[in-house]
């Protein structure tokens, strides 16, 4: 696979932390041992380790820990901490420019600019030192370049001219008698249940068995399993179907050459698309075929493999898709040689002749004559300047849509059901949904669960008032979004009613193969967004769907940070800013390296850094006063970050940001504080992460980036399009017009389950059941959300007593559930912030990430 520069190769101990916050202990050698008394000790120190980062250990984990010898304990509880620091960014220093941040910082950025000319003044030939005046032994400091004598830079920790830090930086300890008034919920470290081994396979059958586009953690994890298993284990564990072509493709690549078989690639292997991309990722590339790499050369037994594939597809659907991709085909067909075997793949051999224009009577290349339709494939010229030229599937369909002809155009898209429900809004607006529907009804059940989603989003939204203004996010290499004035013939929702029944009634078909006993919800999961543009989403310790809600920290200070380490011999400035609006997104000002302090005190940065040589990189704050924020006018701040002199954020081997909740002047970072910690990837210089509404208390994760050139990038350059991208971005996000993670969770509880426990926003549960004669579809009206219950509420005794002993899946906003209602359950869970639920453990009920809770049946189209 290609390589990732923020995702370095991980252990399996540190993969199997992250995703199932566990950790596998190997027991010590057996024998007698009069030492245990010191490994108590041992584990309790490392519990006030973890204690200090936000972390504890579950029982069964300590107890492991406990039967280690005290030299094995050293090395487990040693990799446990730097594992749970890195994951925290806690494993590099966090130190501010100001030491005295954020109270001593400079309300105006011209007084640092001055002491960076004294700096160039310093540097002059034979000065003496600037602060004792002494001539010789004068040594410049690295952090600012003043000089001073080797006898004043051993009594300072600090420049006295510039307030910089001398030598290296050093972490401020936290401490634990006083733990900060806003700490968040602590995280629950478990034991894991079974080898090593077992939990790579399960992984692996999840990674692989998602319906929807790996996200680039998903794609970093798969790829470490693949590292590390045995090929003839993973061929093994790959289920019957792989959902997602861009998976399928980086399996294959990583079985290829040896441990794939010719079967196993038939089996997996459905188009010249799937070809081309297992080319692809055989070649080091993404399967995405966004940016291919140049292709590797392919072993005899395995090109005759792929060609004999080729030869197998529909003709139709071959040449169609080989004129999809013209370039990298033509690549590839140096490597395949399809007219070597022209008679033996006469239908690979004219897909190619297609693709090239090649003389269809040149010597040696012999072509059935029965493998095209005479009116789809025509000779152009004369017999001795013969080419041929194809009249395909898709511009067949854009002809039958530009003249008018619904019928031609339903009985095309038949052929691709993916591409009919993704035209779907497009079809309805020919006002004729009677036509539409009994052909969608055909087609559902081979079209893939992105697909169906997103068409049953936009469906549903068709009632917002603001439905002609839509925020689009395209494919590419740029998590970027770009809004769209959409002033085509309005869809009524009376027109769409018919097909949105159809779309919830596979969906739901889909969910009834799940076999839950009861299902616990929380009514705050309609702040949470479904994950369907998964390809370029940030790795982040707290994984949300882009336009997931989350509450602000009760805490009124909040404090954001960004951190990087510049590769060798480059210079990377980057920069934390953050850009103020009031209600009508009109500009209110900023706070960043130009104004280091907005208002009073309500928006402080803790210094400009431009440079962040290696091992220990720079960090840069900003404090945010809420209330004050709010006294100014200010509703919404946007947090930005810049490459100041444009080096992309995929040449950084580290940079990573995120936010604390803080109330004090505190260690400028303290671990137990971390809300969200997120990397910053992409061949990006602008990156809008989040979007702060101070009047809701809420935090947008947005996740988007914004193209940009000429590098001297800051927020008053921006200001505008940052406003008009935020106000965007609010909008298309608001409640009601995207699907939310409330409205397929019920439906999927609705479809599986009898008993379903409703827990409102307030605290109290709801019980509903399904009535005996009541449909999955009925079963899930009565629980749309706000869900009124039609039974009494209940206790936390009750709802323990009712969950004892069943299958349960549990879907949750927050963890803040009591973990004894589920003590004696097993099953499934899903919470998007971590909580108490946490200590439940991991072997009785599994761990499932948002992409989980879709369904996977089908493949993508």
């Amino acid at each position: 696979m290609a390589p990732t520069t923020h995702a370095p190769d991980e252990t399996l101990a540190a993969l199997l932390l992250r995703r199932l916050s566990s950790v596998a202990v190997a027991p010590s050698a057996p024998g007698l041992r009069d030492d245990a008394w010191l490994s108590a000790r041992g584990v309790a120190a490392l519990e006030a380790e973890l204690a200090d980062r936000g972390h504890v250990l579950a029982p069964p984990l300590a107890r492991a820990l406990a039967a280690l010898s005290p030299a094995d304990l050293a090395v487990q509880g040693s990799l446990l901490l730097h594992e749970v620091d890195r994951l925290l960014g806690n494993d590099r220093p966090h130190i501010p420019l100001f030491r005295g941040f954020p109270e001593d910082v400079p309300e105006h950025a011209h007084s640092l600019y001055a002491t960076r000319i004294h700096a160039l003044l310093a540097r002059q030939p034979f000065q003496p030192c600037v602060r004792c005046g002494r001539v010789g032994d004068i040594v410049e400091l690295p952090s600012c370049a003043h000089l001073l004598c080797s006898r004043c830079v051993a009594d300072l920790e600090y420049c006295e001219c510039c307030g910089m830090r001398l030598g290296l930086p050093t972490a401020a300890p936290t401490s634990r008698e006083e733990p900060p008034a806003d700490t968040p919920p602590v995280r629950v470290l478990h034991l894991l249940d079974g080898t090593q081994d077992a939990a790579l396979t399960a992984l692996l059958r999840i990674l692989t068995g998602r319906a929807v586009p790996p996200t680039p953690a998903d794609r970093a994890d798969l790829d470490t399993l693949l590292r590390l298993a045995d090929p003839a284990v993973v061929a093994a564990a790959l289920p019957a179907e792989i959902p997602v072509r861009e998976t399928r493709a980086r399996v294959l690549a990583a079985l290829l050459p040896d441990a794939a078989s010719d079967d196993l690639l038939a089996r997996h292997l459905r188009s010249a698309t799937d070809v081309l991309r297992l080319l692809v990722a055989w070649s080091g590339g993404e399967p995405d075929l966004v940016a291919p790499p140049r292709l590797r050369s392919l072993p005899r037994r395995l090109r005759r493999t792929l060609l004999r594939l080729l030869d197998g597809f529909d003709p139709h659907r071959l040449v169609e898709d080989l004129r999809r991709h013209p370039g990298l085909w033509k690549r590839a067909g140096e490597l395949l040689h399809p007219f070597e075997h022209s008679a033996r793949h006469p239908r690979a051999a004219l897909a190619f002749a297609v693709l090239r224009g090649t003389d269809p009577f040149a010597p040696g290349l012999t072509l059935a004559g029965d493998v095209l339709p005479a009116d789809e494939l025509r000779l152009v010229g004369g017999e001795s300047t013969a080419r041929l030229t194809f009249h395909g599937w898709g511009a067949q369909v854009e002809r039958a849509l530009a003249t008018g002809d619904l019928l031609w155009a339903l009985e095309l898209l038949r052929r691709r059901p993916g591409e009919l429900v993704r035209r779907l809004h497009q079809l309805l607006r020919w006002g004729a949904p009677e036509v539409v529907e009994p052909v969608l009804a055909d087609v559902l059940p081979s079209v893939g669960v992105s697909a169906l989603l997103a068409a049953w989003g936009r469906l549903r939204a068709l009632s917002h008032p603001l439905d002609s203004t839509r925020v689009v996010f395209p494919r590419g290499r740029l998590a970027a979004a770009h809004r769209l004035d959409d002033w085509g013939v309005p869809v009524s929702p009376a027109q769409a009613h018919g097909c949105c029944r159809l779309l919830e009634a596979e969906l739901l078909r889909r969910w009834a193969t799940a076999d839950w006993e009861a299902a616990v919800l929380d009514a705050g999961l309609a702040d949470l967004g479904v994950p369907l543009a998964t390809r370029q989403t940030s790795r982040a310790l707290v994984e949300l769907p882009r336009g997931s809600r989350q509450p602000l920290p009760d805490a009124m200070r909040l404090r954001l940070f960004l951190h990087w380490v510049q590769p060798p011999k480059v210079r990377v400035d980057l920069d934390l800013s953050v850009a103020l609006y009031d209600a009508h997104w009109r500009f209110v000002g900023l706070c960043d390296y130009t104004h280091l302090v907005h208002g009073e005190k309500a928006a402080v940065h803790s210094g400009d850094f431009t440079a962040a040589p290696a091992p220990h990189g720079a960090t840069e704050f900003v404090d945010l006063d809420l209330a004050a924020l709010r006294d100014g006018g200010v509703r919404f701040a946007l947090p930005v970050l810049f490459s100041f002199n444009d080096v992309p954020f995929d040449d950084l081997p580290v940079a990573l940001a995120g936010v604390l909740g803080t109330e004090g002047p505190r260690a400028a970072f303290d671990p137990r504080l971390v809300r969200q910690r997120f990397e910053l990837s992409g061949d990006s210089r602008v990156s809008l992460p989040l979007v702060l509404d101070l009047e809701e208390r809420e935090l947008l994760w947005t996740d988007v980036q914004l193209p940009a050139a000429g590098g001297a990038h800051n927020v008053w350059r921006y200001r505008d399009r940052l406003g008009r991208l935020g106000r965007d971005l609010f909008l298309h996000f608001a409640p009601g017009r995207q699907l939310s993670l409330w409205e397929t969770a019920s439906r999927r509880a609705a479809a599986g389950a009898g008993t379903v426990l409703v827990r409102q926003r307030d605290g109290s549960v709801d019980l509903f059941r399904r009535g005996g004669d009541e449909s999955s579809a009925d079963f899930a009206e009565r629980l749309a959300f706000p869900a009124v219950a039609d039974g009494q509420r209940l206790t936390e005794s009750d709802i323990a007593q009712l969950l004892r002993g069943k299958r349960v899946l549990a879907v949750l906003a927050t963890g803040d559930l009591s973990p004894a209602l589920l003590a004696e359950s097993s099953g499934a869970l899903f919470r998007g912030l971590p909580g108490r639920v946490d200590a439940v453990p991991v072997a009785r009920v599994a761990r499932l990430s948002a992409s989980d809770l879709l369904p996977s049946e089908a493949t993508d189209e």
